[in-house]
């Protein structure tokens, strides 16, 4: 797995994860909670996006 592949592989588990506490915590009534949830799933949504982007503008390698 390259260094590209692993990066998108944590950062899409991170936003996963807070994409699905985000609304237990709003449930729960800690609105501060849930809305940092939010954040973090957007910001890690956003990183991968510039992997993605910066990725596909790489020399191949061999």
């Amino acid at each position: 797995m390259s260094d590209h592949d692993l990066a998108v592989s944590q950062l899409t588990i991170a936003a996963q994860i807070a994409e699905h506490n985000a609304p237990i915590s709003l449930a729960e009534g800690d609105l501060v909670q849930a809305g940092l949830q939010q954040l973090v799933a957007a910001d890690c949504r956003a990183a991968i996006d510039v992997l993605e982007q910066h990725h596909e503008h790489q020399e191949p390698q061999l």
